[in-house]
């Protein structure tokens, strides 16, 4: 008599004979004990049950994988402009948000008064856009003047408010130390601030502790920047995060910001470096300039950054009201961004040109996106279209010897001259260098910093240009009445060929001193960092960067100095500028 564990043998040997294994599987469980009888028991094959297993997790991956990319196109997952932190948990942590909560803190925030825009998810994070269509140098919409922490505001007449701008009028601090300070007082007091949902969508202290110019130490970054756009901005960033230290622990503010005056930095700080090193980098990344001092702006941090010329602009319109006898009438005087004027003002966003409904709103900030700064403040850097800020200085002795007769003499010249649309009811003379006075006239000042803006792709400024055939010009000029009379549009149009070829080889002189210092560093740098690779030090891919587009100027340069040189090439030159 046959047991189980045996029949199950016999048959499978019966099948094996039979070659029904593909169809018929093997039944290789082992014996079933008595006690298993009359129950329910399912006998498999191992094989089958790994293929079912490896099928269910490929389908599980697959799903998983469709629903990351729907979210990701279509969900609340798209990232913030600036920040790569998200968080899927209840409560995000400081700095980490979802689409969702940014559009909330932009939709019930008092920060835009006309409602004719809108929050938008792009691929690549978020933009404004408008969702009805605007003529040009209409009001897209009026900002929340209580929103914006500004370091010359008259308005907000608070005791710390008036402290920082006595301040800053005195020289004890300058105006990046008082934003920073007045951001540092609302982080403090935290969900008390009326701008504790913008902070809280900023980059948090932690994020800029391992990523920017913050993750590197000042050895590393003063060997790696020497030559670059980026040379001397750690020992500036220091400076100011000091003395913004030591001002805040100063009796007084200490309590504006009601820290104990037993309390120094020493012992325990209630407010860190890297809280200080956040303030900074806050408003390095977000200020803008206005009224003599700097604003922090809120709903621009919404608007998304570009190279491309914005469509709107800051107006200022200042509030008067004149009361008579019978009646009181209200008026509004209007100012451009960046003329004088104090912010207890209605601040609005006009539009520059009409604007379709769903067009994004746009906001010109070449310095924010060349490849030195983009690493500063997020420790990365383009991989294509490179740009790059050249600070560029006008050596004070360019000028000398290269005329017949010297404009060292010191002679009494007419502001009404030079300045020939200024509305000076005086006739108020100086005594200057007439080259430096003409220079400055047309922002081309000698010995001064001079910032322009490059790409590798266009590799050409006009203002430089200008500025390189206004020296050449002034040097090959002797008279002084035809000094005076200058037209911009004179030098815009082409020069005689001496004048062509001497602008382009001051030009030349200039970039290549500049490839020449970046060259000269490079042993240092193999020395200090070793074999450390690009992907450790992101430092080195702006360095290569920079270098690409100075190649491109000086390459551009030379062909100017080609062109010119011969007098055939020069002709065709001649013609081409006059056409265009």
């Amino acid at each position: 008599m046959l047991n189980t564990f045996d029949k199950v043998k016999v048959r499978n040997s019966e099948l094996n004979s039979h070659r029904r294994s593909k169809t018929f599987p093997l039944i290789n469980h082992t014996y079933h004990s008595n006690s298993n009888r009359g129950r329910n028991v399912i006998i498999t094959n191992t094989n089958t049950f790994k293929k079912s297993f490896t099928y269910l997790l490929l389908l599980a991956l697959v799903g998983i994988i469709i629903i990351d990319f729907i979210f990701r196109r279509f969900g609340a997952l798209t990232l913030f402009d600036n920040i790569t932190n998200i968080t899927l948990d209840k409560k995000p942590l400081e700095g980490e948000f979802t689409f969702k909560n940014v559009n909330n803190i932009f939709q019930t925030s008092d920060i835009l008064k006309t409602k004719r825009i809108s929050l938008s998810q792009k691929n690549n994070g978020i933009g404004v856009i408008t969702i009805k269509h605007i003529l040009k140098n209409s009001t897209i919409s009026e900002l929340n003047s209580d929103l914006i922490l500004f370091t010359r505001d008259e308005h907000k007449n608070t005791s710390l408010q008036r402290r920082i701008m006595k301040d800053i009028e005195k020289g004890v601090i300058d105006d990046t130390v008082g934003l920073m300070v007045l951001l540092l007082k609302h982080k403090r007091i935290a969900s008390e601030s009326p701008f504790y949902s913008i902070i809280r969508i900023l980059p948090s202290v932690k994020w800029f502790k391992n990523n920017g110019i913050f993750s590197m130490n000042r050895k590393d970054f003063d060997v790696a920047s020497y030559g670059t756009s980026m040379e001397g901005i750690y020992e500036s960033i220091e400076k100011h995060c000091k003395l913004t230290t030591s001002y805040i622990y100063s009796s007084i503010i200490k309590r504006e910001f009601g820290i104990p005056q037993s309390v120094d930095y020493l012992n325990g700080p209630p407010i860190t470096q890297y809280d200080i090193q956040w303030a900074y980098m806050i408003v390095r990344s977000y200020s803008i300039e206005i009224g003599g001092g700097l604003a922090f702006i809120p709903s621009l941090i919404f608007i998304r950054k570009t190279d491309k010329e914005s469509n709107f602009e800051i107006v200022l319109e200042k509030y008067t009201r004149n009361q008579g006898v019978n009646n009181n009438t209200e008026n509004f005087e209007g100012e451009r961004f960046g003329n004088n004027t104090s912010i207890n003002q209605v601040i609005k966003l006009v539009s520059k040109k009409n604007i379709f409904k769903g067009e994004e709103i746009l906001y010109k900030d070449d310095k924010s996106l060349t490849d030195s700064e983009i690493f500063i403040s997020r420790g990365q850097w383009l991989l294509n279209s490179h740009k790059m800020i050249l600070p560029i200085i006008f050596p004070e002795n360019i000028l000398m010897n290269n005329s017949p007769e010297s404009f060292e003499n010191h002679q009494k010249i007419s502001i009404r001259h030079l300045y020939s649309n200024s509305t000076l009811s005086s006739d108020i003379s100086i005594n200057s260098n007439i080259t430096n006075i003409l220079l400055k006239k047309f922002d081309c000042s000698l010995g001064t910093i001079h910032n322009f803006h490059f790409e590798e792709n266009n590799a050409i400024n006009n203002k430089f240009t200008f500025c390189l055939k206004l020296l050449s010009y002034i040097k090959h000029n002797s008279e002084i009445q035809t000094l005076l009379n200058i037209d911009p549009y004179q030098i815009l149009k082409p020069l005689e060929r001496k004048i062509e070829i001497d602008a382009a080889s001051i030009g030349i002189s200039l970039i290549q001193s500049k490839i020449d210092k970046l060259r000269s560093s490079t042993t240092n740098i193999i020395n200090h960092f070793g074999h450390k690779s690009i992907h450790q030090l992101p430092i080195i891919k702006v360095r290569e960067a920079e270098m690409i587009i100075l190649r491109n100027i000086i390459k551009n340069l030379h062909d100017w100095y080609y062109i010119v040189s011969d007098i055939d090439t020069y002709e065709s030159y001649y013609y081409y500028l006059l056409q265009n």
